[in-house]
């Protein structure tokens, strides 16, 4: 059957058509989207013919998918070339931020050095500074020690002159004899001696101390002075520190804010169409370049940091070293070693946007944008003069000028001498003008007021600045409106896609349609209501088509306009960056030399003031050494002193208790006799006195107890009377007379009990009278 060959074949031809655009479609979107969007749509344009006509089909399938098959493979080879160039971009910004990053951990390195020679050198001082307060300490101890062998001393003597005055007044108070007035004369003249060598002791002990709390004070000065040099570096190395920090927290800070900034943006781009391949892919692309591009203006704001970081490190440098002592720079040129010859110019390669910085002598140094300059201090010590030398000219050149940036270009390539001339001129005028010399005594503490060159720098740098800000926010509005440019631009390429495999399948019904009506034309003239409906079908198809081409060509021209918006913004950020690059670089070129000038005036002045400050330690150091023998030997001549003193008078206290012990002996010896003959005569007296007391009290206790019996004893016959009178008393009187006999036995008893009790308490009151005598006698 003809007509189900000719629909087979039709078949067979869509399904190979519609293949072969699918894998046009996959690998044009490996590369970039919006030249491979181009080149489809130009490739569509130049295969498919006008817009409002229908192509030419083929009779024959075979040339026509050998057409499609070379522009296909025309188009992959186009599409792997730019996918090549592509990858070499990407591996070149790889390499440059590499090399960003290695640049940054260098300086981060030299910081840490930086820090690091400062704590040690904070950890010298502070070792100074505890060996000064131990040997401080030493000396407050000795002096304790002297002040309170003083204070020991003149309490020895005052209770000595006590004990002495007391000793004198028993002695005059016991005896008034010759041998008691030589005592007291010789013990005077000793206690003289002794009160005369205790002052002379006493006013060398004052000097001592007087001289003692002198050097005390001169130490306690210098150990503040030290402390203040201390603190001084302390707060130094914190303050550096902390700027240290703040810098890398900040950085650290902007790195986080990029990445979460670029992760929003590839979730915002990767989560719009995750059904479509083709989508994601650009997205990715575009996400992808879009992040690249928000980096790279990281990085460039993070070095643009770092440098401003720096030359304000650099003008607080020249701020805190400009006054001090600029005399040692021309002397030493002057006097100390020549210049040596110069050598032949050398021409160095510059950018144009720095051809009219001015060119100090032969040596140029270019400097980039991203350029670092070594420290004078890391110079060999050979180049030290001449390079000193070409910073003071540099130095003059930069600052005796009224408008640098305004000057036309210089040029010194064959002309040295006249510029070295010229420099030593301006360097003298300058120095002459606003360098004055300092005394030593304030090189470290001192601060005078800024001077003309300071304002002049600090002016030009905040202008630059100033401008710098002001080009750096134009660019990252440039980097906004290009940004916006292409995400419009990418939604366009989009939106023409979509209409372009809209289009294609239209157009692949209606291939499809009019072979069915030309089998159908074939089989019957005569139009059926298949035919009918094929027809209309087929008509509008055909109006949809040609709107949709309509808005295909709709598309393009906004494509082209986008397109034109985007390379005329990138045509404006070309010449933005270049101004920016160029007043970046001129900027760069001033700062660069007058960091060179400042460092050299650093170096110099640091290496100064370290061989003075070393030297006076030194001197320092000899005489606190000599000083401390001297003292070592005075308190070693004090000793002997003392120990010489302190025997005189422990012979002079044995003397004085030997004399004393020998008048007491003689004092107690003659009372002792004195009291003996006294009791002799006193004795008999006293016995007779105690005995007739004795006596007397005796007749007066028999007296009281006979008394006590008798009464007793009437007692008890009155109330035995008194029974026998009772009228039952006739059959009691054997108990009666039993009772009374009874009563007479017990007075008696106790009569004599009575007695022999005061017989014993009178021999007991006896023996200690008698006691008490011999007692007193004896003592």
């Amino acid at each position: 059957d003809s007509f189900g060959l000719s629909s087979a074949l039709g078949n067979d031809d869509d399904y190979i058509a519609r293949a072969d655009e699918r894998h046009f479609v996959v690998v044009r979107n490996d590369s970039d989207p919006v030249s491979s969007s181009v080149q489809s749509l130009t490739d569509a344009f130049r295969i498919t013919g006008p817009m409002n006509t229908l192509p030419h089909l083929p009779v024959e399938g075979d040339s026509r998918r050998e057409l499609l098959y070379a522009a296909r493979g025309r188009q992959l080879v186009e599409l792997q070339a730019e996918l090549t160039r592509v990858r070499e971009e990407v591996a070149k910004e790889r390499r440059l931020a590499n090399h960003r990053l290695t640049l940054a951990e260098g300086e981060r390195q030299s910081l840490i050095s930086k820090v690091t020679s400062a704590d040690n050198l904070i950890h010298n001082l502070q070792q100074e500074l505890n060996e000064k307060q131990e040997c401080l300490a030493k000396l407050q101890q000795r002096l304790t020690e002297l002040e309170r062998s003083n204070v020991n001393l003149t309490t020895e003597l005052t209770d000595l002159r006590c004990t002495n005055e007391s000793l004198s007044a028993q002695l005059v108070e016991l005896t008034t004899g010759d041998a008691v007035r030589r005592v007291e004369e010789r013990e005077d003249k000793l206690a003289e001696a002794l009160e005369r060598r205790h002052a002379v002791a006493a006013e060398d002990l004052k000097a001592d101390l007087q001289l003692a709390h002198r050097r005390l004070g001169d130490k306690e000065s210098e150990i503040v002075e030290l402390q203040r040099q201390l603190d001084t570096c302390k707060a130094d190395a914190k303050k550096a520190r902390s700027e240290f920090n703040e810098t890398i927290m900040q950085t650290n800070k902007q790195l986080e804010e990029a990445q979460q900034h670029c992760q929003k943006l590839a979730s915002s781009a990767l989560c719009s169409e995750v059904s479509s391949l083709q989508h994601k892919v650009c997205e990715m692309e575009t996400s992808r370049k879009i992040t690249e591009d928000v980096n790279k203006i990281l990085q460039e704001e993070l070095h643009d940091l770092r440098e401003q970081v720096f030359m304000y490190e650099n003008i607080l440098k020249l701020d805190g070293l400009c006054n001090e002592n600029h005399e040692l720079d021309v002397s030493v040129l002057s006097e100390g070693s020549p210049l040596p010859e110069q050598s032949a110019p050398t021409t160095h390669k510059r950018p144009k946007s720095v051809d009219h910085v001015v060119t100090f002598m032969d040596e140029v140094t270019v400097c980039q944008p991203s350029g670092k300059i070594r420290p004078a201090s890391a110079l060999d010590k050979t180049n030290f003069l001449m390079n000193e030398y070409r910073g003071a000219e540099e130095f003059g050149h930069l600052f005796t000028a009224s408008d640098l940036v305004g000057q036309p270009a210089v040029r010194h390539t064959g002309r040295s001498e006249p510029v070295l001339k010229s420099g030593s001129r301006n360097l003298s005028d300058c120095e002459s003008d606003q360098f004055h010399s300092i005394s030593r005594r304030g090189a470290l503490t001192s601060t005078p007021a800024p001077n003309a060159v300071l304002r002049r720098l600090r002016s030009e740098l905040v202008h630059c600045l100033s401008r710098y800000k002001i080009k750096r926010e134009q660019v990252t509005k440039l980097h906004e409106v290009v940004f916006t440019t292409r995400c419009q631009l990418h939604q366009s390429v989009e939106n023409a896609e979509r209409w372009e495999r809209t289009s294609s399948e239209l157009k692949n019904r209606l291939v499809t349609l009019e072979r069915e009506l030309s089998g159908l034309r074939e089989l019957n003239d005569t139009p059926g209501p298949r035919e009918n409906v094929l027809n209309g079908q087929l008509e509008r198809m055909k109006a949809d088509y040609n709107r949709l081409e309509e808005e295909l060509q709709a598309t393009r021209t906004r494509l082209q306009s986008a397109l034109g918006a985007e390379a005329r913004a990138l045509e404006n950020e070309k010449a933005a960056t270049e101004r920016l690059a160029a007043g970046t670089a001129e900027r760069d070129a001033a700062v660069e030399r007058a960091r060179a000038v400042c460092e050299a005036h650093y170096t110099a002045m640091r290496r100064h003031l370290e061989m003075d400050w070393a030297s006076e330690r030194e001197a320092a150091a000899r005489h606190a050494d000599e000083m401390l023998a001297k003292l070592r030997l005075e308190c070693v001549e004090r000793d002997k002193e003392l120990h010489r003193v302190n025997q005189l008078y422990q012979e002079a206290q044995l003397a004085t208790q030997h004399a004393v012990e020998s008048a007491l002996a003689e004092a107690m010896q003659e009372r002792e006799a004195e009291r003996i003959r006294f009791w002799r005569a006193e004795l008999p007296n006293q016995l007779n006195i105690a005995r007739l007391a004795w006596d007397q009290e005796w007749s007066e206790r028999c007296a009281a107890a006979v008394r006590q019996v008798t009464d007793t004893y009437e007692r008890k016959c009155a109330t035995d009377y008194g029974i026998l009178h009772k009228p039952d008393t006739a059959c009691c009187d054997s108990q009666t007379c039993f009772t009374i006999t009874t009563s007479n036995a017990g007075v008696c008893t106790e009569l004599a009990s009575l007695l022999t009790k005061d017989v014993q308490t009178g021999y007991r009151m006896h023996t200690v009278v008698v006691w008490s005598a011999s007692r007193s006698s004896s003592g």
